[in-house]
């Protein structure tokens, strides 16, 4: 066999499996979710945005019940890529939680929580800004991104996030476009 086309040989090849792997990828986001399964994942949810938004001295996410609008809003208000891609996730997180501590992801202990957290922020932002775009448009978005969003959104849209978590002004008497905040100050939750 001549060199060029033992060279044609192995980029043909490795071109083929390339496109398997993406080809399988694309229909695993593409086909259609199962979202029956989501519900039993609220514990595992409301730990996850409990680990993102613990109770300190303001309310966590948990109280803010957080893990409820985030099943709502992924079986009712996301395409079936997002779906899919947080379904896949819930079930990575708890694999590796058995893989790491051998425990489920609820009983683990704070530290380890955070850590797995870490592990899935890592995964999901370790590639160059340009094929993260790409990696998004394609793929959607990842399972650790939605989750930080969605924990946030549902926290904030809260009453007890917005009137606790947040500076609440029940009613602003003069509009201040521009206010310094002082050391320590809470955001405002009214704009």
């Amino acid at each position: 066999m001549k060199r060029r086309q033992a060279i044609a040989n192995i980029f043909f090849i490795g071109g083929t499996a390339f496109a398997a792997i993406i080809g399988y990828e694309w229909y695993d986001l593409k086909k259609k979710p199962d979202l029956r399964v989501l519900p039993s994942y609220k514990a595992l949810i409301a730990e996850l945005a409990e680990t993102i938004i613990p109770e300190t001295d303001t309310p966590g996410a948990k109280s803010a019940k957080v893990e409820d609008f985030i099943v709502l809003f992924i079986s009712d208000c996301e395409d079936s890529k997002e779906q899919n891609s947080f379904l896949k996730g819930l079930t990575e997180v708890e694999a590796f939680a058995y893989k790491k501590y051998r425990l489920p992801f609820e009983k683990c202990g704070s530290q380890e929580k955070v850590a797995i957290l870490q592990h899935f922020e890592s995964k999901s932002s370790n590639w160059h800004p340009f094929i993260n775009k790409v990696r998004v448009k394609v793929f959607g978005r990842t399972f650790f991104n939605q989750l930080k969003e969605l924990t946030v959104i549902g926290y904030c849209t809260s009453e007890i996030g917005c009137k606790k978590g947040l500076a609440y002004d029940y009613m602003p008497i003069t509009y201040e476009p521009c206010i310094p905040l002082l050391k320590h100050q809470k955001s405002w939750a009214t704009k």
